[in-house]
């Protein structure tokens, strides 16, 4: 819900310089810069919270959502930016939100080491950026009209200042406690990428520890194979060690 926003700030921000404040193409360098490096401080800093709160003996659920709390929170002024004459003023609005956001994801990134098992967060992470990249495709465009329709990023900039707020409630309405995700033992285990009579096969041989097999059967398949290789390389070497 929120990587939208930050494809927002990647498009949008320098158009809004050149609308709002009169800067050319060769004038957005420092400002852009600045915004960004705040934005590196509020990631490092979003971290360093909720991990400086969960040290102090706060339970992990309270500290990640007292971080993403105070993200959500700094990016809210950013509501006024459209309304700010001052240039430098307006960077820092937007470099405040920018660094908010950077704070959230920061913290929204463990969650997911939080609540799934080590073999599903890889796929869990990519299928949040698969969603928050169309959702990035979907704001340029909407954006583009609102601004065609209405000539001011008002609309625009009171989304962003709501939408970490509406994502932390989610968040905690769908999971009060951040508790961990309930996956069946056999999702677990099951060894993947292979069909359910291979894994059978496979499991056998580890199970049965056998250093000995027949490679030349025409039914053994190719996990069962390295072991079988495996298992006659440690034992030509033990052979040749004596």
């Amino acid at each position: 819900m929120i990587d939208p926003i930050w494809w927002f700030y990647l498009f949008w921000v320098p158009d809004f310089l050149q609308r709002q404040h009169g800067l050319r193409l060769i004038q957005i360098g420092l400002p852009i810069l600045v915004i960004y490096v705040i934005a590196d401080v509020g990631s490092v800093a979003g971290g360093w919270l909720s991990s400086s709160l969960t040290n102090r003996g706060v339970s992990v659920d309270a500290g990640r959502k007292i971080a993403m709390l105070v993200c959500a929170v700094s990016v809210v002024p950013i509501a006024f930016a459209h309304r700010v004459s001052g240039l430098w003023l307006a960077v820092l609005l937007i470099g405040l939100a920018a660094a908010g956001h950077q704070g959230f994801s920061a913290n929204l990134f463990t969650l997911t080491s939080d609540l799934f098992p080590s073999r599903a967060v890889a796929s869990v992470v990519g299928i949040g950026g698969m969603a928050g990249a169309l959702g990035g495709m979907l704001i340029a465009e909407i954006v583009g009209y609102v601004l065609q329709w209405s000539g001011t990023y008002r609309g625009p900039f009171l989304i962003v200042a709501s939408a970490y707020l509406v994502a932390l409630a989610l968040i905690h309405l769908l999971n009060p406690k951040l508790a961990p995700a309930e996956l069946s033992q056999a999702s677990i285990n099951q060894p993947r990428g292979l069909p359910a009579w291979r894994q059978e096969r496979s499991r056998h041989w580890f199970e049965q520890g056998s250093r000995r097999c027949d490679c030349r059967k025409s039914n053994c398949h190719l996990s069962a194979l390295s072991v079988c290789r495996s298992a006659d390389f440690q034992t030509g070497n033990k052979r040749k060690a004596s």
